[in-house]
């Protein structure tokens, strides 16, 4: 599990996490919760991806699921979470043989909202992790919610808190801004200004982000007005109480 506030650059980790194992080919599984879209991205369209994903990736796989659902046709259309990781994902992959690491990458996690089904698929990632073959790997990013640490207490469950790593990601995220604004460079007063701005980030990537765009795809004021309108908006939220997102939001 790894585990990090809004922007603190989870996503992009588990998207070039993934990627690389794309690259690799041992990628079985990529999924991404969207709290927007929590009708069609909820913890059963997990299991059906996974399934669909798996079959795609190995032919073993793809094989051992068709025997499954021609001998138990009601696993087509069933909606009971738990039949369903049991007796598709777990059957399968016991009823196979595959050398070498079969990832599985969730993202967003906390964004699968309310749904009860919610509860038992943090225990098969958690509780019960072990009923997988050891050549499975999960990796599921999430905001530390409270059930999702409760969860993180089982043993074999390894994790990480971006917020315990934070030093690493100020130096990375200096180096992002500079990489941004390369082009334009000669307009900036280097070392001071690019100072600021990953001073003010905090560490947080969507941070960053957010801030660079607006500076860079501004057209109404220069680069110098820009800089001077955030460091006048920090002055101004820093004494309320705001910081981080709340204040560049503000």
């Amino acid at each position: 599990f790894l585990l990090g506030a809004a922007g603190t650059g989870k996503s992009a980790i588990a998207h070039t996490i993934g990627k690389r194992f794309q690259n690799l080919r041992r990628l079985g599984s990529f999924f991404c919760f969207n709290r927007s879209y929590q009708n069609e991205r909820h913890p059963m369209s997990l299991i059906r991806t996974t399934v669909r994903n798996l079959a795609d990736w190995d032919p073993s796989l793809r094989k051992a699921f068709s025997k499954i659902i021609h001998n138990d046709g009601s696993l087509v259309n069933s909606d009971d979470l738990e039949f369903c990781w049991t007796n598709l994902i777990l059957a399968a992959a016991d009823e196979v043989s595959i050398i070498g690491p079969v990832v599985i990458v969730i993202d967003a996690f906390d964004e699968s909202g309310d749904d009860p089904r919610r509860d038992i698929l943090l225990s098969f990632l958690t509780a019960r992790a072990q009923d997988l073959p050891p050549n499975f790997r999960v990796l599921v990013t999430a905001r530390p919610e409270q059930d999702i640490v409760e969860a993180l207490r089982h043993p074999g469950v390894r994790f990480v808190d971006l917020k315990d790593v934070k030093d690493e990601a100020l130096s990375d995220v200096a180096l992002y801004i500079r990489t941004r604004f390369e082009r334009v460079k000669q307009k900036f007063n280097l070392d001071a200004d690019f100072e600021f701005l990953a001073e003010q980030a905090d560490g947080l990537f969507q941070w960053a982000f957010t801030v660079c765009k607006w500076i860079l795809d501004e057209t109404m004021l220069g680069l110098k007005e820009m800089l001077d309108k955030l460091r006048h908006q920090s002055n101004m939220t820093s004494s309320s109480g705001y910081n981080g997102l709340d204040s560049l939001y503000s």
